[in-house]
């Protein structure tokens, strides 16, 4: 089914979930304008699975859940292509002056910590597994640092489950231990109970907020710092597996279709 297009009337979503009825209002969709796949020059095989856009080189960090990374620029050239075992969902920028990148590696859970310039890997990090958040190609899907100036480590990773919809909140060293392969969990919360297909995190700087993708209903909503949901809106596409977000744009990855989608964002 094709459902990219431009733009979304002003909604008000109520959708069912297993403690009640969630009711989410939206002045209007971020999705408009122009839309186009800058994804074309990606390798063959390429499944992208999570995007993060580095506000400083102007370039957007894709990963394909085959083991792959890939760093292009909004017009989807100036293509680099690194590889990195693992089943790869997602990557976030948690600190724009650095070459690093911090991707979500599925089963083991874990978050790996690379440097675009050196071409590898630096620690890796795993994370605590229990339960559902530990099943096999259900689990680590969606990755986010969310910063804050008052965090000796200049904020935390937000780390969500497919299997569940859950959120875990995790504190990992980066500056007073960057050498250590360890992260303390600090909190967990279920932003949509019963919703459990949750794909894709992003920071959105501008709006200070994050937004969360659910693949299955095409929805995502905002999450303030505590989590509590905001704003929903429909999604455009289908196999919607990752977000990313910059000052003019949003863009979506579709490992299915092997697509990039870019979107003019609305203010």
């Amino acid at each position: 089914m094709d459902r990219i297009f431009a733009g979304f009337v002003a909604i008000v979503v109520a959708v069912g979930c297993s403690d009640g009825v969630e009711v989410a209002a939206a002045s209007h969709s971020p999705f408009g304008g122009e839309v186009r796949d800058i994804g074309g020059l990606l390798p063959h095989g390429f499944e992208p699975s999570g995007a993060a856009w580095q506000p400083r080189t102007h370039r957007l960090i894709v990963v394909s859940d085959d083991g792959r990374i890939a760093e292009i620029d909004a017009e989807g050239g100036a293509l680099r292509v690194w590889p990195l075992a693992g089943d790869l969902e997602d990557v976030c920028i948690a600190d724009a002056a650095s070459d690093r990148v911090y991707v979500a590696v599925e089963s083991p859970p874990s978050i790996v910590e690379f440097d675009l310039v050196a071409g590898g890997a630096v620690r890796t990090i795993t994370l605590p597994a229990d339960g559902a958040n530990a099943t096999p190609k259900r689990g680590l899907e969606a990755l986010a640092f969310v910063p804050d100036a008052a965090d000796p480590d200049g904020g935390v990773f937000w780390a969500g489950f497919q299997s569940d919809g859950s959120i875990r909140v995790f504190s990992i060293p980066l500056r007073t231990r960057p050498d250590a392969p360890i992260a303390r969990e600090v909190r967990r919360f279920t932003p949509r109970p019963g919703h459990r297909d949750l794909s894709g995190l992003a920071w959105d700087q501008n709006a200070r907020r994050v937004l969360a993708l659910y693949d299955t209903d095409d929805r995502m909503v905002t999450l303030d710092g505590a989590g509590r949901v905001g704003e929903l809106w429909f999604v455009p596409g289908d196999r919607q597996e990752g977000i990313a977000v910059a000052p003019g744009w949003l863009f979506l990855a579709d490992d299915d279709a092997g697509r990039v989608m870019r979107y003019e964002r609305r203010p």
